[in-house]
């Protein structure tokens, strides 16, 4: 008898964070980005299903450590890794790594550490696959600045109203 495997849809839907963090994720899970994060945290975001237990956490922090590997070797369940991996996060170098209950990616680009990390549980091909679908698509996004005014070249001349005055003086 053949056993199924579950997998996610494989419509996809696109999230966006206000801190930059943009991924594709299937569309039968839910995305929920932390409201209360502490000053050197950007962005934790969870990835989860209604079916399949298990989630991806994404996560972006400040990180004063200058290398990745030196925050390799001082993180206790990496430094024990399965099995570890060169890889790519966005246009970062990353490395992959399979621990006893989960995979992490992580990448450091100034200043800021990105972790990816899939809790597969009992649902190991279901959140595999949507972990790939994440950390392939996986990308910081730039906020749209304001379009500039166009450059007339030549001397700029204000047209505010604005009239700065002297101090009265009340003898």
């Amino acid at each position: 008898k053949q056993v199924e495997v579950a997998l996610p849809s494989t419509t996809l839907a696109e999230f966006t964070d206000s801190s930059g963090i943009s991924f594709s994720h299937p569309d039968d899970l839910s995305v929920s980005a932390s409201k209360n994060l502490d000053d050197t945290t950007y962005a934790q975001i969870q990835v989860t299903s209604i079916d399949y237990p298990g989630s991806i956490i994404v996560r972006a922090a400040d990180e004063t450590i200058a290398s990745l590997d030196t925050w390799i070797k001082g993180n206790a369940k990496l430094a024990s890794a399965k099995s570890s991996e060169e890889s790519k996060l966005a246009d970062f170098p990353a490395k992959k790594f399979v621990t006893t209950d989960s995979t992490v990616t992580a990448a450091l680009d100034q200043g800021v550490l990105f972790t990816l990390e899939v809790f597969p549980q009992k649902s190991e091909a279901y959140w595999t696959s949507a972990y790939d679908t994440v950390v392939g698509s996986f990308a910081i996004v730039v906020p749209q600045a304001a379009p500039a005014a166009p450059s007339t070249g030549g001397t700029t001349t204000s047209t505010d109203d604005v009239v700065f005055e002297g101090e009265e003086i009340i003898e």
